[in-house]
């Protein structure tokens, strides 16, 4: 499998971000600052590899009630079916467009720092940086459903630095 996927979505979320918009405000307002637990899977891979390795379960937290420039806090942990274990806390940034005045389109990206325990993969380093773009449809005050592409790194602060990706689906609710 090439890079292609991950540029496709880099560059749809691009042309979302800058996308003119016509939109309910108090509706987005709603969506953008409530807090979501969110619960999914995914499919650990060496994407540049075209090498699925195994499942992933997580667990994900966006804190609505403080905002710095439209970035929130994010908290979040995984464990693989193997044992590999990951927790962090970063920030999350998101872009609504509204369908009517209960549901939005978003497109979103977080960044987040976390320790790694490992379980089949070496990743090489304690701390690992989890970014990840996200594609989703949110009602508002209610629920929200996605899907994302992730990348798993220490960024070259360990000697072996093999990195790791994922593709999933999160279903969140909001708090």
């Amino acid at each position: 499998m090439s890079a292609t996927p991950i540029f496709i979505l880099l560059g749809v979320f691009g042309g979302l971000v800058a996308a003119p918009q016509s939109i309910d405000p108090q509706s987005l307002a709603q969506a953008d600052s409530a807090s979501y637990a969110m619960f999914g899977g995914a499919e650990l891979m060496h994407l540049f590899k075209g090498q699925a390795v195994y499942p992933d379960l997580h667990a994900d937290y966006i804190y609505g009630g403080l905002s710095w420039w439209q970035f929130r806090p994010r908290i979040g942990v995984s464990e693989s079916v193997r044992g590999d274990f990951w927790a962090g806390a970063g920030v999350d940034f998101e872009k609504y467009w509204a369908i009517n005045n209960k549901q939005a389109i978003f497109a979103g990206m977080s960044f987040m720092p976390g320790y790694y325990h490992p379980g089949a993969v070496q990743l090489g380093y304690p701390l690992e940086f989890r970014t990840q773009i996200e594609l989703g449809l949110v009602q508002i005050n209610n629920w929200r459903v996605s899907v994302f592409v992730e990348h798993r790194s220490n960024a070259g602060l360990g000697q072996h630095n093999p990195g790791i990706e994922a593709v999933g689906a999160n279903f969140g609710f909001s708090l």
